[in-house]
């Protein structure tokens, strides 16, 4: 691996490590919880989308197929895990 990638992947781990960190402590209501009625978008529905877009991005470089479903990435709930 040559040290361009080496170093995009160790800034998309510490990114992905930060974003764990800041969800951990929430709980369902926080995640699925959208300031408005409408037309905004929950954490869940957020973290969805980084994750969509990343995996698309990283799918584009390595010119492997992907299909995504972005409007699907806003439906989503958080439903707990253990």
């Amino acid at each position: 691996m040559g040290p361009y990638l080496t170093a995009s992947l160790a800034v998309l781990e510490e990114l992905y490590d930060d974003l764990v960190a800041l969800l951990r402590p929430l709980d369902e209501g926080c995640l699925n919880w959208s300031p408005l009625p409408q037309d905004t978008n929950s954490i869940t529905n957020l973290t969805c989308h980084i994750a969509g877009s990343v995996n698309s991005w990283l799918a584009r470089a390595l010119d492997e197929p992907f299909e995504r479903d972005r409007d699907a990435e806003f439906r989503t709930r958080y439903g707990g895990a253990s």
